[in-house]
């Protein structure tokens, strides 16, 4: 199946629209929510305008969160982005998606690990087409100083590629954009995390918990249900991404 997401994927570029955001570039939520819309498609239509109030309250109760938590509505809109990006769904109208391809979503599903593989090609090629691959092989090589001057070299890249990032190359969007690619290639790549202003922090993303979205925070008040990660299967993602992976 990588072998097809392959050939799906790369000539992916940010040609194809707005790409990852604030919750689309952690796995568990691609997981999670693909599952519902498959679950819920009718003839391979999905109609988010009739199940827009359950699909919220599938989403607090996998995350955790209470139902009219406003951060609810980022999960599924940042979500249909990433897969009409990928060709996966289409908008026919502003709540009602075509299912495009049946093959990926059934793969994502298939098990948790599948999400982060779908992500990982997504950004591989995005980064590849947009001519900034070869300066992520170098930060990937490079000391912490030369880590700092390739990411930076690749923020530039990517600030001028994505047409949904406007305004100031310093502004929010546009270094969480380069956040959100860099820490779905480095965490298999067994790279520095990145943050949100673009610093590089000492250790290593050696724990699928650091590019998860359902952890516990700061304002989290209840237990997450997250046991998926401690059973998150590195071997099987890394022999999956062997042809794919900087750092093997």
């Amino acid at each position: 199946m990588v072998e097809r997401l392959i050939k799906k994927y790369e000539r992916v570029s940010f040609k194809n629209g707005k790409f990852l955001s604030d919750k689309s570039y952690a796995y568990d939520t691609v997981y999670f929510l693909t599952k519902f819309v498959r679950d819920h498609s009718v003839d391979g239509i999905y109609y988010h305008n009739k199940l827009i109030n359950l699909f919220k309250l599938y989403i607090a109760d996998v995350f955790n969160k209470d139902a009219d938590n406003s951060d609810i509505g980022n999960y599924y809109s940042d979500f249909f982005h990433v897969l009409i990006y990928a060709g996966v769904l289409s908008r026919r109208n502003h709540e009602v998606y075509n299912i495009l391809d049946y093959e990926t979503i059934n793969y994502i599903c298939e098990k948790m690990e599948n999400a982060y593989i779908f992500l990982y090609i997504l950004v591989y090629f995005t980064m590849k087409n947009s001519d900034a691959l070869e300066l992520y092989k170098k930060f990937c090589e490079g000391d912490k100083e030369d880590k700092k001057k390739y990411l930076n070299q690749i923020h530039e890249i990517l600030y001028r590629e994505n047409p949904s990032v406007r305004g100031n190359i310093d502004e929010q969007w546009a270094l969480q954009n380069t956040e959100y690619l860099m820490n779905v290639l480095n965490f298999i790549n067994e790279q520095p995390r990145i943050s949100r202003e673009l610093n590089i922090y000492d250790n290593k993303i050696k724990d699928i918990e650091m590019i998860s979205v359902n952890v516990n925070g700061s304002r989290t008040i209840r237990k997450k249900n997250n046991a998926y990660l401690e059973s998150f299967d590195y071997a099987y993602v890394k022999n999956e991404l062997k042809d794919l992976m900087i750092r093997k």
